[in-house]
């Protein structure tokens, strides 16, 4: 009988080594920072709610060559991680608004496209690129504000916001306007 008064520590001991660590979250380091975003993707659902996302101003999706990306990396409410990648931030013109198009870019042909904006979302490792919708930036200096509104091929779309800080490499200077 004293052997099963330590069958639930055992048990714990075995059980807590098989369970999966916790998912942090990070949190805002400002009232205003974030990456809010609903839709539907694949059919399903989705709600983007990061805090503190990472934010690269510079290229951030090697594998097609060498080029300057905004890339906004999140998660979903229920763990999935999303990239939204601006293939050509030089189209965020604070205080305008620009459509959403899919160009067939490569390498760094995005970055010379300036009358629309050229918008990837990738949810774990899967990516598809936006066919349509707009682009309305607020800021674009040491934070980055703005809308938008994407639209998909198979009908699928994604409404958000973000405000987010970056952290510019010194030799890629903001878009002017």
């Amino acid at each position: 009988m004293t052997g099963l008064r330590y069958l639930p520590v055992v048990a714990a001991v075995l059980l807590g080594g098989c369970a999966e660590g916790d998912i942090v979250q990070r949190q805002a380091q400002t009232g205003e920072d974030g990456f809010q975003a609903t839709g539907r993707l694949d059919g399903s659902r989705v709600a983007i709610s990061s805090g503190d996302p990472n934010v690269t101003l510079g290229d951030c999706d090697p594998g097609d060559g060498l080029d300057e990306d905004l890339c906004i990396l999140g998660r979903t409410i229920d763990g999935l991680r999303v990239n939204l990648v601006i293939e050509n931030p030089g189209a965020m013109v604070p205080g305008e608004v620009v459509p959403v198009r899919a160009d067939t870019c490569t390498e760094d042909a995005c970055d010379e496209v300036t009358e629309h904006a050229v918008i990837d979302l990738r949810v774990d490792g899967q990516q598809v690129r936006a066919t349509g919708g707009t682009l309305r930036t607020r800021t674009f200096h040491d934070r980055v504000t703005a809308d938008v509104d994407l639209r998909f091929r198979n009908g699928d779309n994604l409404v958000g916001s973000f405000d987010v800080g970056v952290a510019a490499p010194s030799n890629v200077p903001p878009p002017q306007g």
